[in-house]
This record gives structure tokens, sequence and C-alpha cells, in this order.
């Protein structure tokens, strides 16, 4: 098994329970992060582009630093989905690993639309926009759920990816935020969306419910979305839930492996089966026609 294999077995086994103990417990969070301070970098590459990255934090950066790459798999299947000129939607955009690649390849004619509503996020996937010279990227300072308004948004401390909506919240560094819908969003704008990564941290549910006119208008429409049991129960949606709405969009799921890289179709029962205590698992959601 590779290091990038050896890496994603071990994040799937231990991620959970040190992502909680270093949430509670502040003075070892203090001096974790201040390790990673020392020793991860600003810059990495990634298939030859660059990206600015946040120096202390044990989410993505730890993960292209340890394994040197970030869901290769995932990332791939998005990009062999999407045709030049056709358009990206990236909800959850962060730094942008899947906006910069997804730019490449739609092309001059393509489009991709980068929500993210956590300022210091937006700001470094603004700087690795521009880095890479992706110029048909829209930023979106937005959080697409169920409803527009705003909202507040629980920051983690110690992993820049997972941030995520809440109606209340004991986490350090929660904000308001303005939301939208993807169908109020797009209604605004001329042309289809050929392909959603969907990695907003529990808030699939509601993302999915708020973009009916969306699929909809586009039945072509592949979604790739993460899904999280601890994710989606935290922000009070069984997981279920999730997977009986993909099924009433009438969408084929299937797993994507970020160990071995396959691809395997399954169905609800056989997705919540595979998925580990705590961890996720990466689906692909394509029209069963």
């Amino acid at each position: 098994m590779n290091r990038l294999g050896i890496f994603t077995g071990l994040r799937r086994a231990l991620a959970p329970s040190v992502r909680t103990l270093l949430e509670r417990c502040g003075p070892l969070r203090r001096v974790a992060l201040g390790i990673l301070r020392r020793h991860l970098p600003r810059l990495v590459t990634i298939d030859g582009d660059r990206f600015h990255v946040h120096p202390d934090d044990f989410g993505v950066t730890f993960e292209i630093t340890a394994s040197g790459d970030y869901e290769p798999r995932t990332r791939r299947a998005c990009l062999e989905a999407l045709e030049p000129g056709g358009t990206f939607v990236d909800l959850g955009a962060h730094v942008g690993l899947y906006s910069v690649p997804a730019s490449h390849r739609v092309g001059p004619y393509g489009r991709v639309l980068a929500f993210e509503p956590e300022p210091a996020n937006r700001a470094l996937l603004v700087d690795n926009l521009r880095l890479n010279s992706c110029g048909n990227v829209e930023v979106v300072p937005l959080a697409v759920t169920d409803r527009t308004g705003s909202a507040l948004l629980a920051c983690s401390t110690i992993n820049s990816g997972d941030h995520r909506l809440v109606a209340t919240s004991t986490r350090g560094g929660a904000r308001m935020i303005e939301c939208t819908t993807l169908d109020a969003f797009m209604a605004k704008r001329t042309g289809g969306v050929d392909v959603v990564k969907m990695d907003i941290q529990g808030g699939e549910v509601q993302a999915l419910a708020g973009m009916g006119s969306v699929h909809r208008a586009n039945p072509a429409l592949i979604l790739f979305i993460e899904f999280s049991p601890a994710h989606l129960l935290a922000s009070g949606h069984a997981p279920t839930e999730l997977l009986e709405t993909l099924v009433a969009m009438d969408l084929a799921m299937a797993v994507i492996d970020e160990v071995d890289g396959s691809i395997t179709p399954a169905d609800p029962d056989a997705i919540a089966q595979r998925c580990p205590a705590g961890g996720y698992l990466n689906l692909r959601c394509a029209p069963r026609s």
C-alpha cells in the first residue's frame, strides 16, 4: 500500500478521536498547533497546481504534507465528469483544491462557481486562483443551504475545512454569514450546471432541498457528496435522510475509495454499513439513465 493509502487508512481509524481531543483540550491544542506552524508548509503543489494553505491546519494541510496528495480519486472523478465549456459548482470550495483543476478542465468557455463563506479560506482561495491563472472562476462569499438570509457558521479551531452551519454554537470563532439556495443563485444566471461537488460538513440535506429547480433543469447533473454520519447527526439529520434524498432524486450512488482507487456502486444500506464510525465516504451520484 502506498503512502496515501496508509495515511487514509490511519485517518479513518484515528481522526475522529484525535479531533475531539484537540477541540476539547485547549492546552494540548495550543501545543499541537504550535508544532504544526513550525513544520507545515505554506505552499504546496498538487498535480502541477500550486496552493497557498493554512500553516496550522490539522485538516487539508496536514493530509497533503503527510500523504503528498488530497482526495486524488475523488478529484479525478470530478474532472472526468466535466467537459470543456462545462459548469462546475464547488460548495465548500475551501482553498481551491477542486476549483483550480476544474477551472483548467472546463477551459476559457466554461465556468466554475466557488462558494466559500469563511473569510480566511476565501482569501486563500482567491490567492490560489490568481496563482494558477484561473480567470473563469466566480468566488461566491455565501453558504448554500435551503434558504436565503443570515446564519451562524461555527468555525473549527484545528481544521479549516470543518466549519459548519449551526443553530447555536459553543465552538470558538463562530460568526454570522450570508446564505443562499442554489436555486435562487442560479435563477440570476444563464446556462446549466454539469457537476456539483458538496463538502459542507453535514449541511448536505439542506443544500439538496434548495436545489430542486437546478436538478430538474439539468437532468444529466452529477453530484459528488461527502457522506459523514457524525456531521449529519450534528446538523439534526439522520444519515439515512441524505441517502433517501438522493434515492428520491433518482440518482445512482457509488462509493469512491481513496485507499484502493475504486468507484463501487452501492445502495443506501451498503453505504451506511461501509462508512466507518465517526468517519466519512465520498459518493458519486449520477442519473440512473
